[in-house]
């Protein structure tokens, strides 16, 4: 995930598993959950946050977000 041409995924070693995640390590998530973690963890309000997929998000798939990663600006 980039934000300003910078990548603002964090992945934490220290993080606890979610009772979400599966055994690869990844949390499955929907577009809307994303961007509404997105949103949090970036202070940013959800209709100002505009995101850009590399897929039609009318399929509405399923994405997967590592287990204890979290967004930030560095």
């Amino acid at each position: 995930m980039r934000f300003d041409g910078a990548n603002i995924l964090w992945i934490d070693d220290d993080s606890i598993v979610s009772a979400f995640a599966d055994d690869s390590g990844y949390r499955k998530m929907s577009i809307k959950d994303l961007e509404q973690r997105l949103s949090d963890e970036m202070v940013v309000p959800a209709r100002l946050l505009t995101l850009t997929y590399p897929f039609d998000e009318k399929t509405e798939p399923t994405l997967l977000f590592p287990e204890g990663g979290t967004v930030r600006k560095r």
